[in-house]
């Protein structure tokens, strides 16, 4: 058994489990149909625990200009290029705006706003994350653009595993439950004393780590080695990137992962694409933490099961598959005799309860409640 396995190999694995590797009885496409349901039911004992890193945002001064639909403020120069979508917050007058345009954050120190809130130019404000109202906020979506006919993107989790705040604590700090609390739109607020830096200077006390859930994944990549194509390379804080470098008409779909080389995190592609010619562009989340150079390597995950979980899985999918095929030979004279549906359905069962065996041993806990399709 190879580690990690592949989508091709574990497909010849559950094969060779249910002595069909010349696909007489189970084709590859039957055997594909219960992956999703496999890696669905491991999840809910085992899940992929996903470390995703969110800053607070509580930066606060005061408009010096009056300029129509913006928010100047030349004396802390403290407007970022990412700020684009962002919550701003007229504190004498309380009227709120959305940041639309971040493009002359450094040039002019100016953030183009939904509205006009800053009529006088010398007004306090606030900024605060994307649809939060607070500065102990985060918004643990991931960006909701629209992208194509399939709607809109999403972060897929089954629910937070724990928060880390403040980082690099030793021991580490994880909030207790009733710490945090969940609100409308994933907004997660923190119920906690510290405060976070108030100006762009990003540290430590801004960071929030949040542990993720995730359903286990398994990449259908034949290859799974890439490269960045863009001579300019990518700043930090993107969420699209083009890779080249792969083989043609695949498809990345929702859920893959990946890492590039010498850029800090595990992304998430939130969107289906198909490679055409070997290249595409993918969207992802989390936004990238550091920038990254053209020809650098895109590294996509096989699958996130260890070593373990991965014999589980096939001995599930082999389980399953010859339960559910069990009842095609009900009414049929075999060469092994009118039982043959039955020793299947038995043999079948005996390897998918062994597996759920395991599953509640590696467990070791009560899995949460997770209502899943």
């Amino acid at each position: 058994m190879a580690y990690p396995e592949t989508y091709a190999t574990m497909i010849d694995l559950i094969s060779f489990k249910l002595q069909d590797t010349g696909n007489a009885v189970w084709t590859d496409a039957e055997i594909l149909l219960y992956f999703t349901e496999a890696l669905r039911e491991i999840s809910q004992y085992h899940p992929y625990i996903y470390k995703c890193e969110f800053n607070l945002e509580s930066r606060r001064g005061t408009a010096d200009t009056d300029t129509a639909n913006s928010l100047v403020d030349t004396e802390l120069e403290q407007f970022l290029t990412t700020d684009a979508g962002k919550w701003v917050y007229n504190s004498e007058d309380r009227t709120w705006a959305v940041v639309t345009d971040a493009q002359y954050a450094v040039s002019d120190n100016k953030l183009v706003l939904s509205k006009d809130i800053f009529p006088d130019g010398d007004e306090p404000y606030q900024i605060f994350n994307k649809e939060c109202t607070d500065s102990k906020e985060i918004n643990i979506n991931a960006n909701q653009a629209v992208d194509g006919a399939l709607g809109r993107r999403a972060f897929d989790w089954l629910y937070i595993d724990k928060i880390e705040y403040p980082i690099l604590q030793d021991p580490p700090s994880y909030l207790n439950p009733g710490d945090w609390e969940i609100q409308e739109n994933h907004i997660i607020r923190l119920k906690v004393d510290a405060e976070p830096d108030d100006t762009k200077n990003a540290s430590a006390s801004d960071e929030v780590w949040v542990y993720f859930a995730l359903q286990h994944k398994m990449s259908q990549l034949t290859t799974v080695l890439g490269k960045i194509d863009l001579v300019a390379g990518y700043a930090a804080g993107l969420t699209t990137i083009h890779v080249d470098d792969m083989l043609a008409d695949e498809v990345i779909y929702k859920g893959d992962m990946f890492q590039i080389d010498n850029v800090r995190g595990i992304y998430i592609a939130d969107y289906p694409r198909t490679l055409t010619s070997g290249e595409s562009d993918v969207s992802f989340f989390p936004p990238l933490m550091d920038a990254t150079t053209d020809d650098t390597t895109v590294r996509f995950i096989s699958n996130t099961l260890d070593y373990k979980l991965e014999g589980i899985f096939a001995d599930l999918v082999a389980g399953k598959a010859a339960m559910h095929k069990a009842s095609a030979y009900i009414n049929q004279i075999n060469k092994g005799g009118p039982n043959v549906w039955r020793f299947m359905y038995e043999w079948g069962k005996v390897k998918y309860e062994g597996a759920k065996d395991e599953l509640e041993s590696l467990r070791g806990f009560e899995a949460p409640s997770i209502c899943l399709p």
